[in-house]
């Protein structure tokens, strides 16, 4: 195991995933709210 090669690409990878799955969701609960004005 390479702690500086594969295994720290895969963390950085899934942070980001992490990342643009949060902001995704945050714009679909906007979206949400704005056009049918409903919590969701």
């Amino acid at each position: 195991m390479d702690p500086s090669g594969k295994d720290m690409v895969q963390a950085i990878q899934s942070d980001d995933f992490k990342f643009y799955e949060s902001q995704w969701v945050k714009d679909f609960q906007w979206k949400c709210l704005k056009y049918w004005k409903s919590k969701c």
